[in-house]
């Protein structure tokens, strides 16, 4: 049979087909036994008769060939065969993601932020080079090489920004699985969209399930234009919490809540203490590709990560047969199966809500030590007349309503001096004493020492009513759920003042600032967001049983600010902050 042959190259073998073309590897030889396998992918007949995808076509060759990257898989040469246009590709030995999870299931936790964070640096290059955005970021396109290299294919949709005419607007490219909100809504598409693509990609390698399902495509496409957030963890309860605080902002139906730039999110995944060792990540991805899998659970005991200090990683474990895909609400009724671990997470949240209304009742009694270990409990304890004095340090930060505050800024007045024995003077009720007629005053009545009080104008402190500003600022941070680490420069202002009024000085006007600064504190969604991310960073430090422990409130938190519920998810925070932030 003669092998068939296309522009110099025999074609060896069809090793994929889609909707507009089929990829071949093919071999070119020359003299000397010079031989090179290289990936030709060719228009199928029927779509080669519409000229708007061969231009598209043509535009991806033009495209790929001024972009270099070694992510990428680079484009050799284009041209038209038999009628049909073709791409002379790179060819990748090895497997592409969507294969790999078909065969095994998800990946090892440490494996899939890998890749991610491979198609992160790939991505940034993307963009930085004329703006161009990939839109087609699907497991089916991040191709896994024998050596554990992982290159992203198929430029054959992506869009420059710059020209701004490859694709009308309000077209509807790329797979429905992997669309993100605003492509569904017919909004131009930006770096943002490639970000939220591949936080798909990166939920699939973790739990082995796609993000969004649906029955039929029209079901699909209104769940994603309103995705409803899935915490990775609630598939696989072994899984870091800080993954499932990345991926929150990462898939944000709303643009502007996401990671500025797939360089955030790198450095997200950094930080997180999820990140392997890179060179132990590629030699177990190119086993992978090598060999069929059957489940997750193998790890390579020298995968560790490449972050000093406590990053444990969640030992993968096989998928159920049917997948889990409920968010862990711990306020709300669960299966049976899961009755006795969400009634132990309904008494701590019961137990918090509890604890933040007796220290409200405290606060507005005279302090006990009772009262003031509860208070410190909640962030900082309640103001007290033997308060250490000491100087104030002006840490200028923004709070949470996005005014800079700081100590020195509520321009704390200078102590007032005590009143203290006043220069002897005669009263009338004395001088009456005295003298018994009327007539010149015995210069001996100038020396009777006078009891009388100082004049009206001299006015002693205000410290009870400097008190009673303290205790109300207590009761309003606490009721909003607002804690020190929430608003450092705010809890060390008021610090500074408490300790002004335990020296007897009554700083009203300092004090009163401080109470506008408190009332512009709003428990927001860019509030619960920092402080999602501020936690999540904490929790990756602690050991896994800990992290088990917090899963239910750190899910709870994520479900509810994903809702617009963010008083909701503070109070989840809190009881988290409560372990993690002594």
């Amino acid at each position: 049979m003669t092998q068939e042959t296309l522009a110099g190259y025999e074609l060896l073998e069809r090793i994929a087909v889609g909707g507009m073309g089929e990829v071949f590897r093919a071999r070119r030889t020359g003299p000397g036994g010079f031989e090179k396998d290289v990936a030709i992918k060719r228009l199928l007949p029927d779509v080669a008769r519409s000229p708007e995808l061969v231009r598209m076509f043509f535009d991806e060759a033009r495209l790929a060939a001024r972009l270099s990257s070694p992510g990428l898989v680079q484009v050799f040469d284009f041209g038209e065969g038999g009628g049909l246009p073709y791409l002379v590709m790179e060819y990748v030995a090895g497997t592409d993601l969507a294969a790999l999870l078909a065969r095994g299931g998800a990946l090892p936790s440490p494996l899939a932020v890998h890749v991610a964070g491979e198609l992160c640096q790939t991505l940034s290059e993307l963009h930085a080079a004329a703006g161009v955005v990939h839109r087609d970021v699907t497991p089916s396109n991040v191709l896994v090489s024998l050596e554990g290299r992982i290159k992203l294919a198929d430029l054959g949709i992506a869009k420059a920004c710059a020209g701004g005419k490859r694709t009308e607007p309000g077209a509807l490219k790329g797979k429905l699985s992997y669309l993100a909100p605003e492509q569904l809504r017919g909004e131009e598409a930006d770096a943002r969209t490639d970000l939220y693509m591949l936080g798909l990609v990166l939920f699939e390698a973790l739990t082995g399930e796609p993000y969004l399902r649906a029955e039929n495509d029209a079901a699909l496409i209104r769940v994603a234009e309103r995705p409803v957030f899935r915490a990775p963890s609630s598939l696989r309860p072994e899984l870091p919490f800080v993954l499932d605080a990345v991926l929150r902002r990462a898939l944000d139906p709303e643009r502007e809540q996401r990671f500025p730039s797939v360089e955030h999110l790198r450095r997200a995944l950094e930080e997180s203490g999820t990140m392997p060792d890179s060179a132990a990540a590629r030699r177990q991805l190119g086993e992978l590709a090598r060999e069929p899998r059957t489940s997750a659970s193998e790890v390579e005991p020298g995968l560790t990560s490449s972050k000093p200090g406590p990053a444990p990683f969640a030992q993968p474990r096989a998928l159920a047969a049917t997948p889990r895909t409920e968010i862990l609400l711990p306020d709300l009724p669960a299966p049976a199966r899961r009755m006795g671990r969400s009634a132990m997470m309904l008494v701590a949240g019961i137990a918090v809500v509890a604890g933040a209304t007796g220290a409200a009742f405290f606060l507005m009694r005279r302090p006990t030590p009772a009262a003031l270990s509860h208070a410190a409990a909640l962030g900082e304890p309640e103001p007290t007349l033997q308060a250490e004095p000491g100087p104030v340090v002006a840490v200028a930060t923004s709070g949470p309503g996005g005014a800079e505050v700081s100590p020195a800024s509520l321009s704390l007045p200078p102590p007032v001096a005590k009143p203290g024995p006043t220069p002897a003077r005669p009263t009338k009720a004395l001088a009456a004493r005295s003298v018994p007629a009327p007539g010149p005053q015995p210069s001996k009545v100038s020396l009777v020492p006078s009891f009388e009080q100082p004049p009206p104008s001299v006015k002693p402190p205000d410290v009870s009513g400097a008190r009673a500003i303290l205790g109300g600022l207590q009761r309003s941070l606490t009721s909003k759920g607002i804690r020190r680490d929430d608003a450092p420069a705010l809890f060390a202002a008021k610090r500074a003042l408490s300790e002004a009024v335990g020296r007897g000085e009554a700083p009203l006007e300092a004090l009163q600032s401080l109470s506008s600064e408190v009332d512009r504190v709003v428990v927001d969604k860019a509030f619960v967001n920092a402080k999602i991310d501020r936690l999540s960073r904490k929790v990756a430090a602690l050991p896994s049983d800990q992290q088990r422990q917090l899963r239910g409130a750190s899910q709870a938190a994520l479900a509810a600010s994903l809702a617009g519920r963010f008083e909701e998810a503070n109070r989840h925070l809190n009881a988290i902050a409560a372990s993690v932030e002594q």
